[in-house]
């Protein structure tokens, strides 16, 4: 067993550990608020969290500079944690254009129903 004595503490008082991938950037108490078992005030607790106002994601150079940016879902937070991404990072599973793959900086012209 490792020794965490010298590990940052969360804004709970507990230890800080990276996330439980070993790609992650963030620590897991980021992102934990109690536990369903044993904390019976987890509902509020989970209210209470407001992930939006703690991160913005879509934070990125291909979310800010497309015309679909406020429409899109900005894909999956805990994909690009997992990867080894921080939040606001685009997720490159979820969109269909990312810095790769955009020719000479063009962004294509999203369609629209007629």
């Amino acid at each position: 067993m490792q020794d965490d004595t010298h590990r940052p503490r969360s804004r709970h008082g507990h230890r800080r550990k990276p996330a439980r991938t070993p790609a992650s950037q963030h620590a897991d108490s980021e992102f934990i608020v109690g536990n369903i078992f044993t904390d019976s005030d987890i509902a509020q607790r989970l209210d209470d969290y407001h992930f939006h106002d703690r991160y913005r994601v879509g934070v990125n150079a291909t979310c800010s500079a497309r015309s679909v940016n406020s429409g899109c879902g900005k894909g999956c937070p805990a994909a690009v944690v997992a990867a080894g991404g921080r939040i606001g990072d685009v997720d490159t599973e979820q969109c269909p254009v990312t810095t790769d793959t955009v020719p000479a900086g063009r962004w294509p012209l999203p369609l629209m129903p007629a």
